[in-house]
């Protein structure tokens, strides 16, 4: 399954590989949290969540590992690896694209990087670690934001419109 069946109708996407596969959360956690979810988003984002919740229901049940944190009426969907705490992403092993590149940056990165799926959602707030491994919301990005899943490190990413 393709993670493109989430977003076919929020974004124009670009699918740049195949799916994540790796253990799974319990379903009644997931519904659960979901469920609490939906009921402190803005209206214009249920319709996202019902998505959200219909593509990670089939996912999780062939054991894809995404967590769900509500933190500040948002919805965060993450796994263990998150964001440097300075830059957007790695481009590559010295170089850095800091939060404020452009889209089309973003883009030839990611698909150098051969991401499963990569796309910019504008007005998302991104997560990071503090030094003990919890995570913490880090710097709201106002002009672009990201859905992201990358194999080596297993990260994805998902903010609702809700502020």
């Amino acid at each position: 399954m393709y993670l493109s069946l989430l977003f076919g109708c929020l974004a124009k996407e670009f699918v740049l590989g195949v799916l994540l596969v790796i253990d799974g959360p319990s379903q009644a956690r997931w519904n659960a949290v979901a469920k609490a979810a939906g009921t402190t988003v803005k209206k214009e984002a249920e319709s996202f969540m019902f998505e959200v919740n219909k593509c990670f229901r089939e996912m999780t049940s062939q054991g894809v590992d995404i967590e769900l944190r509500l933190v500040n009426n948002s919805v965060f969907f993450f796994s263990e690896s998150v964001l440097d705490d300075n830059f957007l992403y790695k481009k590559d092993e010295e170089t850095y694209i800091d939060r404020t590149e452009a889209l089309p940056a973003f883009e030839e990165w990611a698909k150098d990087k051969k991401f499963d799926v990569a796309m910019f959602i504008p007005g998302y707030v991104f997560l990071d670690q503090d030094k003990a491994g919890r995570a913490k919301i880090n710097t709201v990005c106002k002009t672009s934001g990201v859905i992201i899943v990358k194999p080596t490190y297993n990260t994805f990413m998902i903010q609702t419109m809700a502020h």
